[in-house]
């Protein structure tokens, strides 16, 4: 829900480090709208993943300011119920500090190894919170 609040509702590239900015109110704001109603539930903030083929593509920057502001939000949390995943240090860069190919073939889809770890990191985030279901036999 509030992935698809922020793809549509402006660039999501717009810095947000400060208290004021526009993006981070956002985020904010739909925070304290996920707490009004389920007060228990966990949000895990994803952090964006790199941008921009070379080092000095200013989108590097501009990533590293959101997952600054996202990662931010969580440290004033005292819950614990409010989790961030850098997905950027997910993502191994070339030496150079390049894009890989091995974990973006085109440098801005990931491939499926990439998912992979996503997807592995994203489990361990959400572990603690994640009830065993009984089946009944």
């Amino acid at each position: 829900m509030v992935e698809e609040i922020l793809w549509r509702h402006g660039p999501l590239l717009s810095p947000c480090t400060h208290l004021r900015s526009p993006r981070r109110r956002g985020v904010s704001s739909l925070l304290h709208l996920l707490r009004s109603r389920w007060a228990s539930t966990a949000v895990v903030l994803v952090g964006l993943f790199p941008r921009g083929v070379t080092a000095s593509n200013p989108l590097r920057d501009k990533v590293r300011r959101v997952n600054l502001g996202l990662s931010s939000l969580v440290a004033r949390e005292s819950s614990g119920r409010l989790l961030f995943l850098d997905a950027a240090a997910l993502m191994p860069l070339r030496p150079d500090g390049a894009l890989d190919r091995a974990w973006t073939f085109d440098y801005v889809h990931l491939t499926n190894e990439m998912y992979t770890r996503y997807g592995e990191a994203l489990l361990e985030v959400l572990r603690p919170f994640v009830q065993p279901r009984w089946v009944p036999r």
